[in-house]
């Protein structure tokens, strides 16, 4: 008995041997900044203020305050988030400006034509010029919203310890320009008249396009064509991401499913909410923020990791040399964000003597507003390519617990 006993013990002990009954090492994590911040600034703020603007704001209440907060938000959001890209062509990338085709053309070839084309509209007494660089810049706006969406989202949830690769990003980069081809669409299917400071431009007709190539069913349905293509290149790319966690265990991060998520509360015609569309670009700016300024701390922090004596003089000249680089770049962002939208333009139409012949006293203010919109999606463009050194090296995330 005793010995049927020992054997009956070590033979339980043997099948529990490899079983560890602690829980096991997470893996190590990491993030930009925190990952509250992270979910917050991605899209998760616009998420919780669209629910609750949907549930408590009418659609067809006054706008008035509304727009007024847009703007106050667009002073400090909206504006420094245009010229920290300008700081990380110019001044992070500045060395490189003349070496590389692509920062040749974003940052020297691009603002001359614009430039050029500004003149020629203020030389002339109709408002086309200035009305096809408006349907440019909702065209290229479209785009760039969808592709902030795209790299966001990656980085993102690589920096939380989910990379998302291979067929499952080719797919999500489709239903992505699935929703901006549904944006254009549906800005640009009758040949609508809309305003931009004054200056009206008529969009595309793609339904009379249509019917005259004879593709009158396609024109007659074409809300419902783009629908269909947005909708089956999703669950496309939602059965990339459970393919993936199949075959790895891991999908994309919950910031990232928020940012995805963010795009179409932004953009889906059937979420439209006239006092919720003032805010979108604020989202925008803030998403853009959180990597602008994690790209900007991380390469300030060099001052701080350069070997040298440790001593108290040292680590002060270090740490104000830190505060002075950074701050800098916050303040240049700040300042000519609110000298770039309205300081400048509006003091030129106030006071400039050689005035245009077109909007009168607000040509400034548009001209500015165009250049600056359009030129920023180029600059984007080349900055924020997984090529550029200094993205790879800078926008690193933070190791966590």
């Amino acid at each position: 008995m005793l010995v049927c006993g020992r054997i009956r013990y070590a033979a339980v002990m043997t099948v529990l041997e490899p079983v560890s009954w602690s829980r096991p090492a997470r893996p190590a994590r990491s993030v930009l900044v925190h990952r509250n911040v992270d979910a917050w600034l991605i899209g998760g703020i616009s998420l919780v203020l669209f629910a609750l603007m949907f549930v408590v704001v009418p659609r067809d209440a006054d706008i008035n305050s509304v727009s007024w907060t847009a703007f106050y938000l667009a002073f400090v959001v909206n504006g420094p988030h245009f010229f920290a890209s300008y700081w990380h062509l110019y001044v992070d990338n500045g060395r490189d400006l003349l070496r590389n085709r692509r920062y040749v053309f974003a940052g020297i070839v691009v603002p001359i034509a614009l430039i050029v084309g500004l003149f020629v509209a203020s030389r002339r007494p109709s408002e086309a010029t200035l009305a096809s660089m408006v349907n440019i810049m909702w065209i290229s706006v479209g785009w760039h919203y969808v592709k902030q969406i795209f790299g966001v989202s990656l980085v993102a949830s690589a920096a939380h310890g989910r990379p998302i690769g291979g067929l499952t990003k080719s797919l999500y980069r489709i239903n992505l320009l699935s929703v901006w081809l549904m944006t254009l669409v549906f800005s640009n299917d009758r040949g609508s008249k809309t305003a931009f400071f004054g200056v009206t431009s008529t969009s595309f007709d793609l339904t009379g396009w249509l019917e005259r190539i004879h593709l009158y069913w396609i024109a007659d349905h074409l809300r419902l064509v783009v629908y269909v293509i947005v909708g089956v290149t999703a669950l496309a790319a939602i059965g990339g991401f459970v393919r993936q966690w199949i075959r790895t265990g891991k999908t994309m991060a919950p910031v990232g499913w928020i940012a995805w998520l963010s795009i179409y509360v932004w953009y889906l015609p059937v979420f439209y909410h006239p006092s919720y569309g003032y805010l979108i670009p604020f989202f925008h700016s803030l998403q853009y923020l959180l990597f602008s300024v994690t790209f900007s701390w991380n390469k300030s922090r060099r001052i701080l990791e350069q070997p040298t004596t440790v001593t108290a003089t040292d680590d002060r000249i270090r740490r104000r040399r830190f505060v002075e680089k950074f701050g800098l770049f916050v303040a240049v962002s700040v300042v000519l964000g609110a000298a770039g939208f309205h300081w400048i333009p509006e003091w030129l139409d106030r006071n400039a003597t050689l005035r245009p012949t077109v909007l009168g006293p607000q040509f400034y203010v548009v001209a500015f507003n165009l250049f600056i919109n359009i030129h920023h999606y180029f600059v984007d463009s080349v900055i924020w390519r997984g090529s550029n050194p200094q993205v790879r090296t800078f926008l690193r995330p933070r190791p966590v617990s």
